[in-house]
């Protein structure tokens, strides 16, 4: 396991980095479609893992795969960094931190929405509306159907939980009635 400071420590930076570009959520993207094919394929994970490979030929073999890619310099260096910092685990852990640093520093909150059955992008516009008022800042909006909530919504925004789905309210009422769980 990885110490979560130290991802942190990195997925820090790499967000302050995207957070100056034109599109930072673009090169979010296109940073960890990167990221996550260096360390999602098994020999790679294997020779920047192997510490009888020196950091030299770990570093040459980094800049071989990103002259293939079209990457920024800058990002470039961030990774240059991670392997002569024998910290290639930290790219299965640094996606998520970042975009929690990246969203914070762009004033966009996520919100998880489960609902019963797909809805209308009219419908999506509303709850984005809703969230954005409630937040104050950008929603993005990520929606799942769950059939088993059978009605209404969950809704997650950071540890904030909302559920009004009436799977939840029959369960509350089976509790009242029958005083168990």
């Amino acid at each position: 396991m990885i110490d979560k400071s130290v991802v942190n420590k990195y997925a820090k930076t790499l967000s302050i980095l995207m957070s100056e570009e034109k599109n930072p959520e673009k090169v979010f993207e296109d940073f960890f479609s990167i990221a996550n094919a260096l360390s999602g394929e098994e020999k790679s994970v294997k020779f920047f893992l192997n510490p009888s490979v020196s950091k030299k030929v770990k570093v040459e073999k980094l800049q071989s795969f990103l002259d293939k890619v079209e990457i920024g310099e800058k990002y470039k260096k961030f990774l240059t960094k991670v392997i002569l910092n024998n910290r290639f685990k930290i790219l299965y852990y640094l996606m998520p931190a970042t975009k929690r640093f990246l969203y914070e520093a762009l004033g966009i909150v996520e919100v998880n929405l489960t609902v019963p059955k797909p809805i209308s992008k009219q419908i999506e516009k509303k709850f984005v509306d809703v969230f954005e008022k409630k937040s104050g800042k950008k929603v993005k909006l990520n929606v799942s159907v769950d059939k088993e909530i059978i009605g209404g919504a969950v809704a997650k925004m950071g540890s904030l939980l909302i559920d009004g789905s009436v799977k939840t309210k029959i369960l509350k009422i089976k509790e009242k009635l029958t005083g168990e769980l």
